[in-house]
This record gives structure tokens, C-alpha cells and sequence, in this order.
């Protein structure tokens, strides 16, 4: 498959009413990032939690073209990465 035909993006467990996760958010959008949202309901965060082995929120992950899906982690370490690609 060529990247025409699955683009990457970035993918964003979201919680709502969550600084950290509208943060992280914020940084996708305003860098024009593609991104897909899962929206997660504080009634539903222990679930998710479990789902996704991790503790905190956002968790954000990475879907390439390659069809493989990777980590990246939290609000911090989007960060750090979209600063290190802006370095570049």
C-alpha cells in the first residue's frame, strides 16, 4: 500500500475534562498534526486504563503507513517529539 492510501496519523485517548489531554490536543491541531480522537468519559477511565495498560492521560499513539501502531505516550512526550521534529 502506498501512503495515498493510509496516511498516517496520530491517534489521542482523550479524557474529558482533562488538562493534560486538551494540551496534547491543542499541540496536534495547532501543528496541523492529523490526529484521530477517542473520546473517553471519566465514568469510562478505569476501563481504558486497564485496555491500555497505562495509568495517565492522554495516551497518544502514532499509526504509520506502514500499518504498525506505536506509543508515543503522554502530553509531555508529544511534546518533547513535535520539538525534536521541529529541530530538525
Amino acid at each position: 500500500m502506498s501512503n495515498e492510501e493510509n496516511p498516517p496519523y496520530y491517534e489521542i485517548y482523550y479524557l474529558e475534562n482533562c488538562f493534560y489531554s486538551e494540551k496534547a490536543l491543542n499541540y496536534l491541531k495547532n501543528y496541523g498534526i492529523p490526529y484521530k480522537i477517542i473520546n473517553v468519559k471519566q465514568i469510562d477511565k478505569q476501563k481504558y486504563k486497564n485496555f491500555l495498560k497505562k495509568e495517565t492521560f492522554p495516551q497518544i499513539y502514532y499509526n504509520g503507513s506502514d500499518n504498525k501502531c506505536y506509543s508515543i505516550g503522554g502530553c509531555g512526550d508529544l511534546e518533547n517529539l513535535i520539538k525534536n521534529m521541529i529541530n530538525r
